[in-house]
């Protein structure tokens, strides 16, 4: 890349459709960190399941079924997580933003206690 070159497009989506957070299929101007909250969440159930939560033939198939389908459990998908880290998943990838981590501080806080034990 030189300087000054643009690697992304206005009103365009880029992004692994596996990962992008419901609101980047639409406008682009709503999505702010929260969208990475998501889409670590989705990592992270990935590597807990050893598969993707949402598959599909195409980029269409898998963002309409992304849209209108909630994100599985951890059950769901063949794992047994702690309750603790059931919830922490959940809230990290649910569908309204307003209902996701709102901060790195807290998810990391979360995910300590997780990691530590003291859930």
């Amino acid at each position: 890349m030189h300087d000054g070159e643009q690697i992304t497009l206005t009103r365009q989506s880029i992004g692994t459709p596996q990962y992008m957070a419901p609101e980047q299929i639409g406008s682009a101007r709503d999505v702010d960190h929260r969208a990475d909250i998501y889409s670590l969440g989705v990592t992270l159930l990935h590597m807990l399941a050893a598969k993707a939560p949402f598959e599909g033939e195409s980029a269409i198939t898998i963002l309409y079924e992304k849209k209108d389908q909630p994100v599985p459990t951890t059950a769901e998908m063949g794992v047994s997580v702690s309750d603790k880290l059931e919830s922490i998943i959940k809230r990290m990838c649910a569908k309204a933003i307003d209902e996701r981590y709102q901060d790195y501080p807290t998810l990391i806080a979360d995910l300590k206690s997780v990691t530590f034990g003291q859930d």
